[in-house]
C-alpha cells in the first residue's frame, strides 16, 4: 500500500514550488490544470503517455488513476507521483457537466475524489502519492471559520470528508518575515485547519516548504526504501 500526504493552501504560497528539490529521475508529475512548474525545471519531459517522461496532463479522473496504476505497476525508478491542483480534476468535470440536471453529477465527482483516498491500497509499497489541493474556508457547528480542502458542495462533503482518509495533511501558508516572504508547510492544525500529521514524524509546527524533505521525512518515519 502506498503511503500519500496532501498539500493544502490558497494559491500563491507555493504548493507546486515545493516540488523543486525533488529528483525527476523518480518522480512523476501529473499536472492536472496543465500549467508550467514555476522553477527551473531540468530533468521533467512532457509526456502524453506514463511510459515514458515524467510530466503528464490531464484532468480526467479515470485517467489519473490509469497513469497511477501504471506507473505503480511499471515503472519501479518512480518512487513518488505528485498529483498537482488534484481539486480541478473534480472543477473541471462539475463544470463540463454544468448543464446536467440531477444529482448524479454529483455522485459521480463524489465517486472520484473518495478514489483519491482508496486507490492508495492498489499502489506498491514504495510509492508516496502527493496531492497538492487549494483550501476553501468553511463555518464549523460552533460558529468558527476552519479551513479545508476545496471540494465541490456540500453534497460531496456529506459523503466523503477527503482529509479523513489521510494521515498526513500539510498546511502550506507563507509570511513575511524580516522584509522577506518565508514560504513554511503547518504540520498540525492550530484550530483554524484540518493540517496533521503522525505522531513524532515532525519535530516542529513548522517545516521548510520542500517536498525533497517532506518525501525523506515520511520514507525514514515509515523506514520506506
Amino acid at each position: 500500500m502506498a503511503k500519500s500526504v496532501v498539500i493544502v493552501g490558497p494559491s500563491g504560497v507555493g504548493k507546486s514550488a515545493s516540488m523543486r528539490n525533488l529528483d525527476p529521475a523518480t518522480t512523476f508529475l501529473i499536472n492536472v490544470n496543465g500549467k508550467d512548474l514555476p522553477f527551473r525545471s531540468k530533468g521533467f519531459v512532457k509526456t502524453t503517455n506514463p511510459k515514458e517522461g515524467n510530466i503528464f496532463t490531464t484532468d480526467n479522473a479515470a485517467t489519473i488513476f490509469k497513469a497511477m496504476h501504471f506507473i505503480s505497476e511499471n515503472r519501479p525508478e518512480i518512487k513518488r507521483i505528485v498529483v498537482d491542483d488534484a481539486q480541478y480534476a473534480s472543477a473541471n468535470d462539475f463544470m463540463r457537466k454544468i448543464s446536467v440536471k440531477g444529482f448524479e453529477k454529483f455522485n459521480e465527482i463524489g465517486q472520484n475524489i473518495w478514489m483519491m483516498g482508496n486507490i492508495l491500497s492498489s499502489l506498491r509499497d514504495d510509492l508516496i502519492v502527493y496531492y497538492l489541493m487549494h483550501e476553501e474556508a468553511t463555518i464549523d457547528s460552533f460558529g468558527n471559520k476552519r479551513l479545508k480542502v476545496k471540494t465541490i458542495g456540500k453534497l460531496i462533503d456529506e459523503k466523503v470528508t477527503f482529509e479523513g482518509m489521510f494521515t498526513t495533511v500539510l498546511w502550506a501558508d507563507a509570511k513575511m518575515e524580516n522584509s522577506q516572504m518565508k514560504r513554511v508547510f503547518i504540520t498540525q492544525t492550530d484550530g483554524t485547519t484540518t493540517a496533521k500529521s503522525p505522531m513524532e514524524m515532525f519535530s516542529e509546527m513548522e517545516i521548510p516548504n520542500d517536498l525533497a524533505i517532506v518525501d525523506a521525512t515520511v520514507r525514514e518515519y515509515y523506514e520506506i526504501n
